[in-house]
């Protein structure tokens, strides 16, 4: 038998579709026979809960559990900002690190100006990354009172000390605010945010589904793997996923 028929008897490369891990280069080999009925392929079921896992314990990504078991001390707005009540009327203003994670790493912060006066539900301040500017509505009305001049060094705090020292602003409210009256609870933001949470996981898994190889079966060439999931899809198509899943 001469070389060409062994090749076309066995194939280096089988005549499938590439798997969608192959093409987003987090799988150096694997092509799909089933299809893409992802529902049902106990590869992409492996894949998405090891993600899921791995995610989980490199930033603690369930905010709402988080913010029920080691922050009771704060209240939470529809929009994923958290609130602290300080001494007197000031209130220390962050977002929750389910937010903070799908930002990323920011670039910037366009914070508001001191003893600017800001309006519940209206915007108080940008977050900048790579694929757009996120704009975050204050929790509650009052005079900002000072921000956290640390994060225009170090932006990225605010996804690694989501809780801590990544918080934005202090504001001061009026004397007579009830903050637990005005805002969610830990119990309550728990059931909200992950609700947003997995729309944000099901708009990603869409976005990677619609992915198709635009070539036949190849083996890697060797080039720089993408690590996350921004990187596959493009900065500003995640952004907009973000966009849509938070706001």
């Amino acid at each position: 038998m001469n070389s060409s028929s062994q090749h076309s008897e066995h194939p280096l490369v089988p005549p499938h579709e590439k798997c969608i891990w192959m093409t987003a280069g987090l799988l150096s080999y694997q092509l799909c026979d089933r299809q893409f009925d992802c529902d049902n392929c106990p590869l992409d079921a492996a894949m998405r809960k090891q993600y899921r896992s791995a995610e989980s314990q490199r930033t603690a990504r369930t905010p709402g559990a988080e913010a029920e078991t080691s922050h009771k001390d704060l209240y939470f707005s529809r929009r994923h900002c958290w609130v602290r009540r300080e001494a007197g009327n000031i209130c220390r203003v962050g977002i929750e690190a389910g937010l903070a994670h799908a930002l990323m790493t920011p670039k910037a912060i366009a914070f508001p100006a001191l003893g600017e006066q800001v309006q519940k539900d209206h915007i108080c301040l940008w977050i900048v990354t790579s694929g757009g500017t996120f704009p975050l509505t204050s929790p509650l009305s009052g005079r900002v009172w000072t921000v956290n001049a640390r994060l225009t060094e170090e932006p990225h705090l605010i996804e690694q000390q989501s809780y801590d020292g990544g918080w934005l602003f202090e504001m001061m409210v009026e004397p007579n605010v009830n903050v637990g009256e005005e805002l969610m609870s830990p119990c309550e933001a728990v059931g909200k945010f992950e609700l947003d949470e997995k729309t944000f996981r099901d708009l990603l898994s869409h976005s990677l589904h619609k992915m198709r190889p635009i070539v036949g079966p190849t083996l890697a060439d060797g080039g720089v793997l993408l690590q996350q999931i921004s990187d596959m899809l493009g900065a500003k198509k995640y952004f907009s996923i973000v966009c849509e899943a938070f706001s």
